[in-house]
């Protein structure tokens, strides 16, 4: 609850995320939530946020803004697509590795 979120990628939280007051967060990226979402002022998320449950944004004597970025998106689905497998999957019977059914 003390820490200050900051830095760029994709966040999965399994359960409630609380962005608290005076927490002066600063993420870019995916939030995936599978519970509530609440993010108090002063705080900055730029990308997507995705929640299960409810998502609240609220600031009384400072800004908390939930920006949606399209370019954000894209730019991580570029990043992860270099990790993904690039070659058909394919079956290995037990001929094929020199076995006998």
């Amino acid at each position: 609850s003390a820490g200050t979120l900051r830095g760029t990628g994709i966040l999965v939280v399994d359960g409630n995320l609380t962005i608290a007051a005076n927490s002066n967060t600063y993420f870019t990226g995916l939030i995936y939530v599978t519970g509530n979402y609440v993010q108090a002022a002063p705080s900055m998320v730029r990308g997507s946020v995705i929640a299960g449950g409810t998502a609240s944004v609220s600031g009384s004597a400072d800004f908390a803004e939930l920006v949606y970025d399209r370019g954000v998106i894209d730019r991580l689905l570029q990043q992860i697509g270099r990790y993904r497998i690039s070659k058909a999957m394919h079956r290995l019977d037990a001929d094929a590795i020199g076995g006998v059914r």
